[in-house]
């Protein structure tokens, strides 16, 4: 009996072993989850941000992972919708997703917020940049700039240095958390500095654009300046029709707009037009110069701001994971545990400078005018 009872022992003790050596080795992936459109004018920039995002994880994979688990990215289509968004960062938080990267617009980060924060999932988004989310406790985070900034930049660049004193702007309420929040800004500042605001009008790009109406539109009153406020797409393709009709005024577009499609699709019409961007496609920074040839070489095709803001936001992440240490990686708070070592450390290194958080996980960032030059963008002089 004592012989049997210390054999039994023994295995349980074994046993016992067995599982703290697996524990201890574990190399389960970690699921990180995306969700943005990946239909409509804004396609493009959910393309990219998937891009920026599998460019990092696949580095991180590549070293061996997250003290040697990988990260594995699970992705989502939002729909670019209120509904879809929040359903897609449902199924993710239902898989197990640590951290949702999203939503690329600022209506979709809004619909879906109240969800992230009941459920305690870290939502970081590399784009949006409505002020409705800024100065908040919560599970949302963002690497991109508030809306304020850039619009008062764009209205103080509109009047002293293209000279523009009759502004038309042109609003897409698919996106309205952002396109009416910048629009109220540029007024103001615009206004301030002794310019008019010669007319508002507003289309929905998830229905009917009919940029031939907007533009008959916009003929009506006079004015030297257009603000597009819409995606790439969709400003490539008022500017057509613009220039179409014989309107030579001035044209300018938000961060939104400034994707390859833009150029691509508007072609000649969108030569001269002038936007803003927290991201410098110039900069000889070896950290961007790094990335920028990892990136062409990997996908194909240059990257804009959000192929470079979705590599930083998922480069946050995984600086945070390393810095908590293996074991908080088994802790079912890691979602929490996550989004407080992104607030405590609150400085990363960006591909083109420090990225730092506030307390309430706002960032600010030098805003860089951009203008079409020759079928490009590039970075104006302030």
């Amino acid at each position: 009996m004592v012989l049997f009872s210390g054999v039994r022992s023994g295995r349980i003790v074994l046993g016992f072993c067995l599982l703290l050596l697996t524990a201890c080795g574990d190399s389960s992936p970690i699921p990180i989850g995306l969700s943005v459109g990946w239909s409509g004018p804004a396609a493009d920039m959910g393309r990219e941000v998937r891009d920026g995002v599998s460019l990092a994880i696949e580095m991180v994979n590549a070293e061996g992972g997250i003290h040697g688990r990988p990260l594995e990215l699970l992705v989502r289509d939002d729909g670019n919708t209120p509904e879809s968004a929040r359903q897609a960062d449902r199924e993710l938080i239902d898989a197990g997703a640590v951290v949702i990267i999203g939503h690329i617009t600022s209506s979709q980060s809004l619909a879906a917020v109240d969800q992230a924060n009941e459920s305690k999932v870290l939502m970081l988004s590399p784009t949006t940049s409505t002020n409705k989310l800024s100065g908040q406790d919560d599970y949302f985070l963002r690497i991109n700039e508030s809306i304020s900034n850039q619009s008062v930049a764009m209205a103080k660049h509109a009047f002293e240095k293209l000279g523009a004193r009759n502004v038309a702007i042109v609003y897409d309420f698919s996106n309205r958390a952002f396109t009416e929040d910048y629009g109220n800004h540029f007024k103001k500042q615009f206004a301030d500095l002794g310019g008019r605001i010669s007319s508002e009008l507003s289309y929905e790009s998830s229905t009917d654009p009919a940029f031939l109406r907007l533009e008959n539109e916009l003929q009506k009153q006079p004015h030297d300046l257009v603000l597009i406020l819409a995606p790439a797409l969709d400003a490539a393709r008022l500017s057509q029709q613009i220039r179409k009709l014989g309107d030579d005024a001035l044209l300018m577009t938000s961060v939104w707009s400034t994707s390859s499609d833009l150029i691509t699709t508007g072609g000649q019409s969108v030569e001269g037009l002038v936007s803003s961007s927290a991201f410098n496609r110039n900069s000889t920074n070896p950290e961007y110069v790094a990335f920028k040839q990892a990136f062409e070489k990997r996908f194909n095709y240059e990257a804009n701001f959000a192929g470079v803001m979705s590599y930083e936001a998922t480069s946050i992440i995984i600086d945070s994971m390393r810095n908590l240490g293996k074991g908080a990686l088994n802790d079912e708070r890691l979602s929490t545990l996550l989004r407080n070592e992104i607030l405590r450390q609150s400085e990363f290194q960006g591909v083109q400078g420090l990225i730092v958080f506030d307390q309430y996980g706002d960032v600010q960032r030098k805003i860089c005018i951009v203008e079409v030059r020759n079928g490009s963008f590039v970075a104006l002089e302030e």
